[in-house]
């Protein structure tokens, strides 16, 4: 989808398109990080029962 020369808010077109990208590459690794956040809090109440 192009929007040459559109300003959202105070970003520019380019400034949107470097977000955009960079949300892209973050979304990408969510499950990822979804993962290992569940392991983490499922060893923290592992940890807190045996305590």
């Amino acid at each position: 989808m192009k929007l040459s020369g559109l300003v959202l808010g105070a970003e520019t077109y380019i400034e949107f398109e470097r977000n955009a990208r960079i949300h892209r590459k973050t979304l990408r690794y969510l499950p990822l990080l979804i993962k290992e956040m569940d392991h983490t809090i499922r060893n923290r109440i592992l940890s807190l029962m045996e305590a």
